[in-house]
């Protein structure tokens, strides 16, 4: 079974649909997982389910530049890489 437990994985439109279940899936493979959607309780609502240790929410409108470039240096600071 493939692991991934060394994996950082930034999963935009992770708060519901296609970008949830990738992000449930990674998640339990044990890849870290940034939850990044523009709905604050999305993105809360799948780090809950994933658990804080293994994921990273990210409320992030991905067309807006300084809002990437934090959720990024957000990810380094808890997973030490992306």
């Amino acid at each position: 079974m493939l692991q991934l437990s060394k994996a950082v994985v930034y999963i935009t439109g992770a708060g519901q649909g296609l970008g949830k279940a990738t992000a449930l899936r990674l998640a339990s493979l044990g890849a870290k997982v940034v939850i990044a959607d523009i709905s604050e309780s999305l993105v809360h609502s799948v780090v809950n389910e994933i658990g804080n240790n293994s994921a990273l929410g990210a409320v992030v409108d991905v067309c807006n530049e300084d809002q990437v470039s934090k959720s990024i240096s957000d990810t380094i600071s808890k997973f030490g890489k992306i």
